[in-house]
């Protein structure tokens, strides 16, 4: 069994939710990852759900934030635009070539370490403007 990946509410009821649906997915990821089951050449498939996730989380994100005149919200956008060009990057890496299993478990230490801290930080900067 392999350590769960967890996150901090933020007393946004849309973004908490999704924010654990994320949660399970990368969770689900990193079953599969040190499971007997693994296989380098799967992995695109496997990470496409949390991914795709991810990217429709950024954009429910941002609407809200825009619908709100949220006043960082270049800033928070910008954070988001990081995520999708570093995961483009990955992408097209990894599909000109065969994917190691570093370059699987950096992508697993990624998905988790970036989604984390920008829900510690960017998002709970979020919560407080939106409770106010």
């Amino acid at each position: 069994m392999t350590s769960q990946f967890s996150l901090p509410f933020t007393a946004i009821k849309l973004i908490d939710r999704q924010h654990a649906q994320y949660v399970e997915l990368v969770n689900d990821l990193s079953d599969w990852f040190y499971s007997a089951d693994f296989d380098t050449n799967s992995l695109g498939a496997q990470t496409e759900a949390v991914v795709a996730y991810a990217l429709e989380h950024f954009d429910a994100e941002e609407f809200l934030m825009r619908s709100h005149n949220y006043p960082d919200y270049e800033e928070h956008e910008a954070k988001h635009q990081k995520f999708r060009e570093w995961i483009d990057g990955y992408q097209e890496k990894t599909a000109s070539s065969n994917v190691t299993v570093e370059e699987a478990q950096r992508l697993l230490h990624w998905l988790t370490k970036w989604f984390a801290e920008q829900v510690k930080v960017d998002d709970q900067k979020l919560a407080d403007f939106l409770s106010r």
